[in-house]
Formats: structure tokens, sequence, C-alpha cells
């Protein structure tokens, strides 16, 4: 439907020209998700610890659990495994409630639950952007299955664990670790993104995937240089060979 388009890396944008899109309504201009670290006027430090009563360091692990939509009958055998593995690591939790689609009340409840008998778990429901990625930056580890895990972490050179198929089939970088929904897998993952091994490796080859945070300059160039006219309007069918 849309006459020109601003994916975010070039395969997505590969995928459109497949489609039969012509190549020259097509921009790669990177994703905002990295423009907007780069505008982000981090929180101190000391003010986050004060807020969440802990020293947020490199042991943090930050998390955020969105129900999978074709997966609903399969949550409560998610949630049981993933508590069981977070509940065999001490390590401080900062939690985000999930997202408000079908099952993010029964995934809310469970972790209310579990937050109740475990101190080191910090449920919060709402960080907003600007708290979300000052903790981000100062986090050891990301896990769920969030797209900010995907886009902002590898950004910010932080080890992931991607857990089950909802990000499935999107462009991952190196610091990510996929893993399943069993609680050993997924116990076993963490334990992995936390090692210092890890962390060193994701901070010296982690390069993002996602552009360099300049997707509002580039689609501006772009639009400057765009003739508004029939021939935008006219849109042609264009077989591309894969």
């Amino acid at each position: 439907m849309s006459h020109i388009h601003f994916p975010g890396v070039e395969i997505y944008a590969d995928n459109i020209r497949q489609m039969g899109e012509e190549p020259w309504r097509v921009f790669n201009v990177g994703d905002p998700g990295i423009e907007n670290i780069k505008l982000t006027n981090f929180i101190p430090k000391d003010e986050l610890e004060k807020e969440f009563g802990i020293e947020i360091n490199e042991d943090v692990i930050l998390m955020t659990y969105h129900p999978v939509t074709l997966e609903q009958e399969k949550l409560p055998y998610q949630m049981d495994n993933l508590l069981k593995a977070m509940g065999k690591i001490n390590n401080n939790f900062i939690i985000t409630y999930p997202n408000s689609d079908n099952g993010g009340s029964y995934i809310a409840n469970r972790l209310e639950e579990f937050a109740q008998s475990h101190k080191n778990v910090h449920l919060v429901k709402n960080l907003g952007s600007r708290k979300y990625l000052s903790i981000m930056k100062l986090c050891g580890v990301v896990i769920g299955n969030s797209s900010s895990a995907l886009v902002e972490a590898p950004f910010l050179k932080k080890p992931v664990v991607n857990i089950g198929n909802r990000q499935k089939g999107r462009l991952m970088a190196n610091n990510i670790i996929s893993c399943g929904y069993e609680a050993n897998d997924i116990y076993d993952s963490i334990k992995k993104a936390l090692s210092v091994e890890y962390k060193d490796f994701v901070r010296t080859k982690t390069v993002s995937l996602y552009g360099e945070g300049n997707t509002s300059e580039e689609i501006v160039k772009v639009l400057k240089n765009i003739e508004l006219g029939e021939t935008i309007l006219k849109k042609k069918f264009i077989l591309h060979n894969k």
C-alpha cells in the first residue's frame, strides 16, 4: 500500500523488492531504535540504584517476556519452565510487564506471584524508554522475547538470551543466544550469557545490524529528493529473480 518504504536492514529491503516493489521505492535507512539510543539522556547509575534499592551492574538481568500469538495453549508450560530456570539463579532481575496481547495478563500474574517469593526479582509495570535503555546500558544480560533484545541490545553490546519463537525469522546479531522453552535450556543459556568469556566476546565482536543511528536524517534526505506527482502514485509490479 505504501509508495515509499524505509526498512531497517538490507535483507528486509530485499524482501520488499521480492514482493514486486520497484527498487527505487525501497530505502534501507536503519532502525529508529538505534537513533533513539543515541538521542537518549541516560539516567545516572546512582539514581537508578536508589530507585530499585540494588546495585545495577553487570550481574543484573533485564527481562521482558511477551505472549506469543499462536502459542496461547502452551503459555502455562512456558511460564512454568521460565520461572523454574529463574528460580535457580541468584542474580537480581529487573522485569518489565508484558504487552496487552492475549495472554499478557496471565504472564503478569505469574510474574507477580514469583516476585512475592523471590527478593531478587524487581517487577515494574512500565519502565518507559529512557529508564529501560538506561538499565540496559548498565546491566549484564537481556533475556526474554522482546524485539529490543534484537535491535537495541547489540548496539549496547549486551549478551541476549532470546527465548522461544516470538522473534523467529528476524535478523539476529552474534550476541544472541536463542533457546527453546525447556527449563534446562533456558537456565544453561542464561548462565552462558552471564559468563565473563561470553560478555568479553560480545563486547569485542558484536556489531549492530540495524544501522548506526541516523534514520531520521536518511529519511529526510530521501523525501527531499522524491518528486511528487504521477510517477510516485502509479505503481508497477516488478518480477525479481532470486
